[in-house]
């Protein structure tokens, strides 16, 4: 009978926990894909030493990491009236979905922009296309992690970087 009642206590605690009913956890759902993103992202551009098969099978890993958050995100409701969070992720993700899913050519470009000497011979046009994109990635990771920081004072969480 005492296990009956803990597990009255218990379960609805962790049903709340893995469903986005509290502010932890929604971040969370948003946050940890896009961690997972930056990891991939490092892996792409580690280096000039990274071939461009590699950097193929990594973009193909970010890509379907990408879909996944992408999914994921856009079954969130809303949290107690704030949208914005999950609308800049889906900003936030859907560009990484274009430019590493959609983009013509891009492991060599990204092959191409990993050395400063193979950069310098890129056409003008590809360097600036991976420039503008980068900026945009840029902004774009910049406005969720200020979407997060309003999100976590609107319901009081503390982040811890």
């Amino acid at each position: 009978m005492m296990r009956y009642f803990a597990y009255l206590i218990v379960f609805p605690f962790l049903i709340s926990c893995n469903t986005g009913n509290n502010s932890i956890s929604y971040n969370d759902t948003i946050i940890e894909p896009q961690l997972e993103v930056i990891t991939k992202l490092d892996s792409i551009y580690a280096g000039p030493e990274v071939s461009v098969e590699d950097i193929k099978k990594h973009r193909i890993e970010l890509v379907k990491e990408i879909n996944e958050a992408m999914d994921e995100i856009r079954n969130l409701k809303d949290f107690k009236g704030n949208t914005a969070f999950k609308e800049t992720a889906m900003k936030y993700f859907s560009h990484l979905n274009f430019l590493y899913g959609k983009t013509n050519n891009i492991d060599s470009l990204i092959y191409n922009i990993n050395s400063p000497e193979r950069a310098e011979k890129m056409k003008p046009e590809d360097f600036e296309l991976m420039d503008r994109e980068t900026q945009k990635y840029l902004e774009l990771e910049e406005a969720l992690l200020a979407e997060q920081k309003k999100f976590a004072e609107q319901f009081n969480m503390r982040l811890e970087y």
